[in-house]
């Protein structure tokens, strides 16, 4: 490989891991965040609970199903067994639950923490981890190659 070669594959190295940089920042910063899914979580602490006609509302129901025994066609919203309401913000105290129309409601399904744990997950956790570790790659080759180039120049100017 030339040297002009390796120059070129440490320069599309060092790109590739500053996008994965930039993508890592993204990532922190919500730009691949799930919306409706935040969504979700400011209506249980505004409204104490998320109506069945809230977008994103079968995703969740698809992510945490009724336990066994309940028609979902029943259910018109899921929300905290038990809650606090302060201030016109509702803390949610018990775990979550399926409501039907009559206020009957099934067993836990999860919590209000393992919701948000599951709203703020990223559609692309891995895609930062990905350009950096092909970036890194490449730079790594470049470099290797630069110091067997030296090494076997050494090897030629001494012998």
């Amino acid at each position: 490989m030339t040297q002009c070669a390796r120059n070129h594959l440490k320069a599309w190295g060092i790109a590739i891991g500053l996008l994965g940089l930039v993508a890592g920042l993204g990532n922190l910063l919500g730009l691949f965040a799930h919306s409706e899914r935040l969504e979700m979580v400011r209506l249980i602490r505004t409204q104490g609970g998320i109506p069945v006609t809230a977008p994103g509302f079968s995703e969740l129901v698809e992510a945490y199903p009724p336990p066994g025994g309940a028609d979902i066609p029943e259910i018109v919203r899921i929300g905290p067994s038990t809650s606090i309401t302060s201030g016109g913000y509702v803390t949610p105290t018990g775990p979550l639950v399926y409501f039907n129309s009559r206020r009957e409601h099934t067993p836990p399904i999860l919590t209000f923490d393992e919701l948000e744990g599951w709203a703020n997950a990223t559609r692309y956790p891995w895609i930062a981890w990905v350009f950096s570790g092909i970036g890194w790659l490449l730079t790594a080759i470049g470099v290797v190659g630069d110091f067997a180039q030296s090494k076997s120049a050494a090897i030629v100017r001494g012998a």
